[in-house]
């Protein structure tokens, strides 16, 4: 979490307009694995990424590429069909709060909407993980 968190701080301090492009269109990615009713993990790791390639520093990058898209957790619970547009909704509303600090130059926000989401993302997983009738 501290990596991430810190890399959104300094993505908002260092921004540069190539890096809100990136960011945009991994959002956009996002969106059309959505709309696709797919989970969208490669999508996720791209706009997670792109945080850390706006930080300007490239060990931020090498550390997400080492942990892999399995820091993405939704990858390993299964999601009820009825329910998952809108977990994945939530976690794109959470996406969108962490781009628009950045894009901001709101580091404090940034680095608050990174928690938000990074706090909350284990939160759904522990539950989900929990419940046995979703089958992990």
């Amino acid at each position: 979490m501290g990596i991430e968190i810190e890399a959104a701080g300094l993505a908002a301090e260092r921004l540069q307009a190539v890096h809100v492009e990136v960011m945009a269109a991994a959002l956009e990615a996002i969106e059309r694995a959505v709309a696709r009713d797919e989970l969208g993990v490669s999508e996720d790791f791209g706009f997670h990424r792109a945080i850390a390639d706006a930080t300007g520093n490239p060990q931020f990058s090498r550390f997400l590429e080492f942990l892999g898209r399995y820091i993405i957790p939704r990858q390993s619970v299964r999601v009820e069909a009825s329910s998952a547009r809108s977990y994945l909704e939530t976690i794109q509303a959470e996406h969108r709060a962490i781009f628009e600090a950045i894009r901001a130059r709101s580091v404090g926000k940034a680095r608050r909407a990174m928690r938000r989401h990074l706090l909350r993302s284990r939160d759904r997983y522990r539950r989900l993980a929990a419940d046995p009738s979703r089958g992990s």
